[in-house]
Order: structure tokens, then C-alpha cells, then sequence
């Protein structure tokens, strides 16, 4: 199965993510309009790029016989200088 995910509009800024039957909502802060009660869409990029990254390396780890331990990887993003 090909990875496939739907996105729709709720309401204000918030959003409603879906895959397989799975389900999350995006919105953005309250100082940028919207009301928080989601992570923004930038957050989840962040999070995909990190456990992307981290369950990589927890295979290559398990693969080659290592034990992984407390495995975590912190991503950001530092917006370039305006």
C-alpha cells in the first residue's frame, strides 16, 4: 500500500489530518490566530523528520546487534535571520 493522508479544513485554523485510521488536528498558536489545541504543521514535519531519522538508526543499531538503549534525536528549525 502506497502512503497516502487526507487533510481538511475544520475551522478557524485548525485542520484534520488523516491517514489509515489514524487522526490528528493542526492549528496554530494563539498569538498567530489560531486556539493551540493541536501542534502546528511544522511541529508534525519536524516530528515526521525525527522519528524518521530515529528509527533508522534504531534498525541499522538492532540489525547490527546493538542494544539502543534511550535512544532520542531532537530536531528544530532556526528561521533564517529577516
Amino acid at each position: 500500500m502506497e502512503p497516502r493522508a487526507q487533510v481538511r479544513r475544520l475551522s478557524g485554523k485548525q485542520l484534520l489530518c488523516t491517514a489509515r485510521n489514524r487522526a490528528v488536528i493542526t492549528d496554530r498558536t494563539v498569538e498567530d490566530g489560531g486556539t493551540d489545541i493541536g501542534f502546528t504543521s511544522g511541529e508534525l514535519l519536524l516530528m515526521a523528520i525525527g522519528s524518521c531519522a530515529t528509527g533508522s538508526v534504531r534498525n541499522y543499531l538492532q540489525e547490527h546487534g546493538t542494544t539502543c538503549g534511550h535512544l532520542r534525536t531532537e530536531v528544530f528549525f532556526e528561521p533564517a535571520a529577516q
